[in-house]
């Protein structure tokens, strides 16, 4: 809904959210409102598994990732969320893609916006573009992932330098990079 005259929220929370064996991507979605999925799985897609989209406001609107998301088996990475608001998540899986495990960036939102990854249980690992990426103007939250065993890029790689009102990095909980090319 990117081309509506006001803002309209995309939510997915109820019942069995399946997107998988595509040809191209699992679950594209471009919005100018909030964004909200709840236990959503797009596996063994042709492109990105779960690609979602809402830079098109002029007003910030968050992604909301509740309950588990699965990512993992596609050929072009696993969630790849762009966003001028808040990102916040449960727990993320995203396994053996080609690309790019977990992709969250809300860099160019005009205000700091925070990225939290706050469930028990996240993962990237077996990705050849690497695990966990985060490019954020705000804070970013990280409790106990793991990034493990991704070949050409970091187990994790936070990036917060767009900040301008200094926000700070924070890993609590058990996190594990091991094994990865290009560093933990």
């Amino acid at each position: 809904n990117n081309n509506a005259a006001t803002a309209k929220a995309i939510t997915i929370i109820t019942g069995t959210n399946q997107f998988s064996n595509n040809g191209v991507q699992g679950l594209y979605a471009r919005s100018k409102g909030v964004i909200t999925l709840k236990d959503v799985t797009a596996n063994y897609n042709g492109n990105t598994g779960i690609n979602l989209i809402n830079t098109y406001s002029t007003t910030a609107a968050a992604v909301n990732l509740q309950g588990t998301i699965i990512a993992s088996g596609n050929d072009y990475g696993g969630l790849d969320v762009e966003s001028n608001g808040a990102i916040t998540a449960s727990t993320l899986v995203a396994n053996g893609n080609i690309g790019i495990g977990v992709f969250l960036k809300n860099d160019s939102a005009v205000a700091a916006q925070a990225v939290t990854i706050n469930g028990n249980g996240s993962q990237a690992k077996f990705n050849t573009g690497g695990g966990f990426f985060v490019d954020s103007r705000g804070a970013v939250t990280l409790v106990s992932l793991t990034a493990t065993n991704n070949s050409g890029g970091w187990g994790a790689s936070i990036d917060n330098t767009f900040s301008t009102v200094g926000s700070v990095v924070t890993l609590t909980g058990t996190n594990v990079f091991n094994n990865n090319s290009v560093g933990g």
